[in-house]
């Protein structure tokens, strides 16, 4: 069968062609100037064990195990700032992994209400106190920092730490809460 003098076989396998060549450039671009740069960059921090890296549609989504370090914060934010000098303009999500210990989720569980209404009234300046309160329940350590965007919850018991980053995006300022709670323990660019 022809088409104006070509053959459909042949259009057919052009067509396959480019569009194998365009998903080849496509994964070639994306292996080498985004995964290449941020494996490189992640494991010469000294806060990551195990970066993973996948991409879904336009977003990048970063799985970092992290060590154990004092300041979840500012951990958070050199990683966060020095993706973004990697990924430029494009969207990333990090998603911060820890090892964490049955003991310390039940404080983290149980310090929850106090974070959550913190957030739900505006009132910041008690979850320090009672995240600890819960965590020494437990025989463990806590320290929590916040930010505009965040609240970052860390529990530490021997070997063992939990890391939480707690959006502060779904609470509006006045006490009125979004439609969903919960720590998703990641943090987006859009």
């Amino acid at each position: 069968m022809q088409i104006k003098g070509f053959r459909v076989i042949v259009i057919a396998t052009a067509i396959i062609v480019t569009l194998a060549l365009l998903f080849g450039i496509k994964y070639v671009n994306e292996r080498f100037n985004i995964e290449k740069p941020l494996f490189k960059m992640y494991s010469e921090t000294k806060l990551v064990l195990k970066p993973s890296i996948d991409k879904e549609g336009d977003t990048t989504t970063i799985t970092l195990t992290l060590k154990k370090t004092d300041n979840l914060y500012s951990a958070y934010q050199d990683i966060k700032s020095d993706t973004e000098k990697v990924l430029g303009d494009k969207k990333f999500q990090i998603k911060i992994l820890d090892k964490r210990s049955p003991e310390l989720e039940e404080a983290y569980r149980d310090s929850q209400f106090v974070v959550y209404e913190a957030l739900a009234k505006g009132n910041y300046t008690s979850i320090p106190a009672e995240v600890a309160r819960y965590a020494a329940a437990k025989g463990a350590k806590a320290k929590v920092y916040i930010d505009g965007e965040n609240i970052y919850v860390s529990l530490y018991k021997g070997d063992n730490y939990l890391y939480e980053i707690i959006s502060r995006r779904n609470y509006q300022m006045g006490g009125a809460v979004a439609d969903t709670m919960g720590s998703d323990n990641n943090a987006q660019r859009n």
